[in-house]
């Protein structure tokens, strides 16, 4: 499975119902670390995923066979609040980022 990107995070939260606030609690990190993670500034831990698949579906066998939920995402997890795809790019460019972002520029990319 591949890893958690914030885009899909975003959408995990919003499809829940949960505040960042929440997942920092359930998580047992401080706000400001879950906020990293929505905001991409941070990688997204494997148990996160498997927080929010619990939590969502209730079902410990779901995640003890691996079956770890996905949220589908959509162009308003990318590109928040009239932000516009120069706005993103900036962020996520891999010559800016200084880091691989090679699946969040596709995911990107997508949208545009």
């Amino acid at each position: 499975m591949k890893p958690m990107m914030c885009f899909e995070l975003r959408a995990a939260l919003e499809d829940m119902g949960l505040k960042p606030t929440v997942l920092a609690k359930v998580c047992g990190v401080k706000y400001l670390e879950a906020w990293r993670w929505i905001q991409g500034e941070r990688k997204i831990p494997r148990s996160v995923r498997i927080i929010l698949t619990l939590i969502k579906t209730r079902a410990p066998s779901l995640v003890m066979s691996g079956q770890l939920l996905e949220w589908e995402v959509k162009r308003h997890h990318v590109f928040r609040e009239g932000e516009t795809f120069r706005d993103v790019l900036k962020r996520w460019h891999p010559d800016v980022n200084q880091r691989d972002t090679t699946a969040e520029m596709q995911v990107i990319n997508q949208f545009r």
